[in-house]
C-alpha cells in the first residue's frame, strides 16, 4: 500500500459560516458562483481580504497561482472538522445587522474579514454549520 503525503500551509484560524443557494443570503443569480461555474457539494467562498486581487478582477484563477500570500480560485483547502474545500467563489464586502437606538432601528456594516463560507444544499446543514473559529490549512501539492 502506497501511502500519500499532503504538503499544507496553515492559513489561520478562520471565522467559518456556511450558506444555501438562495437569494437572501446571494445575489440574483443563486446557483452560480462569481466565476460564473454552477454551484456544488465542496466548494466554499472565501472574504475578499484572503483572495489575490488579480483573481478577484478577473473573475477566474490568474496566471501568477504561484503567489502564496493570497488564495487563488481553484485552491483546494483543509477545514477542521469539514474536511477538504475547493475555492469557487468570494463572499461579499459587507455584512449588515440591525440595531434598536433610541430613535429607532439602525442598519450597520461590518467589513467582512479572515472568513470562510462552506457550500450546504439543505438549511438543516447550515444550521449545523453556525458560526465557528476553525483552523484552515491550504494544501499545496500531493505527494504519491
Amino acid at each position: 500500500m502506497k501511502d500519500l503525503i499532503l504538503i499544507a500551509t496553515l492559513i489561520g484560524n478562520l471565522t467559518v459560516t456556511s450558506y444555501r443557494p438562495v437569494k437572501e443570503q446571494t445575489d440574483s443569480s443563486p446557483f452560480h458562483t462569481s466565476t460564473g461555474e454552477h454551484v456544488r457539494a465542496g466548494g466554499c467562498a472565501i472574504s475578499r481580504d484572503l483572495l489575490c486581487g488579480a483573481c478577484r478582477r478577473l473573475h477566474r484563477r490568474c496566471q501568477h497561482p504561484e503567489y502564496g500570500k493570497k488564495l487563488h480560485y481553484g485552491d483546494w483547502l483543509y477545514i477542521e472538522k469539514y474536511g477538504f474545500r475547493q475555492i469557487n467563489d468570494v463572499m461579499g464586502d459587507r455584512q449588515h445587522y440591525a440595531i434598536r437606538t433610541k430613535r429607532g432601528r439602525r442598519v450597520m456594516f461590518k467589513t467582512i474579514r479572515q472568513a470562510l463560507d462552506i457550500f450546504v444544499e439543505k438549511w438543516s446543514e447550515e444550521h449545523s454549520v453556525g458560526v465557528r473559529h476553525l483552523t484552515v490549512h491550504k494544501i499545496k501539492g500531493v505527494t504519491p
